[in-house]
């Protein structure tokens, strides 16, 4: 006996194929319905299972076009899928011609019982078409559902990707306001990228702005360390050489003249943080 596999994944398929081939089935597999039209012109098949995330409407629509074939109505077709509309999802596969609805994951023996019913089971009769108005209800109400839930699952995704920046935004607002209360800077150098970061607290402790000077390592390494005098300026750049290429921290109080001519007592601390590139 040979079984048609529609599946939307690989791992429905092999799953599949795997309990199928244990029981002696030959098996053909197709992906989308051009593919299992194009196997069904091709080779004999017995039975089609579309193994499906959930009742898609694409599947169901190849089913209802099948058992509307006079060349392939007699071919059994069971959907086995995953559903979250219970007994609305297979009332709407049985309408659209399944001769049976398996939901995931179901066991073993139920798919083997199911298999060997339906091939010794005489032909299904030809879909209803009286019943073509009731079934395009369903049908558009089903797509009605599955619409709706992309839209909520969009509007949750809105929802929490706003709750994220506005956590983002909120923590990064505290560390300026608590740097600014504090009168802590602080700075990041990216190495391996060549690129260095001040915060603005940063800038306002050396009584200067962005726009003084390019923004490039070299230039923010010289220009904070014009505000230190000998020998201190000789201390801080030896320790700071050693904090970048033996990873050793440092700790310092020295004077500190703003350029605007303020005199403080700075506090230098470093640690090194180690980060993978990307």
């Amino acid at each position: 006996m040979r079984i048609l596999i529609v599946a939307d994944n690989d791992n429905g398929i092999n799953i599949l194929e795997g309990l199928l081939a244990g029981q002696g089935y030959q098996t053909h597999k197709a992906k989308n319905g051009e593919q299992a039209l194009s196997i069904l012109q091709n080779s004999k098949i017995d039975l089609i299972i579309m193994d499906i995330l959930a009742p898609v409407l694409e599947e169901l629509s190849l089913c209802r076009n099948l058992k509307s074939n006079p060349q392939y109505q007699d071919i059994p077709i069971i959907i086995h899928a995953e559903t979250y509309n219970g007994n609305q999802d297979e009332e709407l596969a049985l309408k659209m011609g399944a001769d049976r609805f398996l939901i995931k994951p179901c066991e073993a023996e139920t798919l083997y019982r199911t298999v060997a019913e339906l091939l010794s089971a005489e032909p299904s009769p030809r879909v209803n078409e009286e019943k073509e108005e009731e079934i395009l209800k369903l049908y558009n109400q089903r797509l009605i559902r599955k619409l709706e839930k992309k839209i909520a699952e969009s509007d949750l995704e809105v929802l929490a990707r706003q709750d994220a920046e506005s956590k983002l935004q909120r923590s990064e607002s505290l560390l300026q306001t608590t740097q600014r209360i504090g009168k802590i800077g602080g700075w990041e150098w990216i190495i391996a990228e060549n690129v260095m970061f001040w915060t603005d607290e940063t800038y306002s402790i050396h009584e200067c702005t962005r726009t003084d000077f390019t923004p490039a390592p070299d230039e923010y390494i010289a220009f904070s360390l014009n505000c230190y005098e000998e020998p201190y300026r000789s201390e801080i750049l030896t320790a700071f050489n050693r904090c970048c290429e033996l990873g050793e921290p440092y700790s310092l109080e020295v004077p500190f003249i703003t350029f605007q001519g303020t005199k403080i007592l700075s506090v230098l601390l470093q640690k090194p943080f180690m980060r993978e590139a990307g």
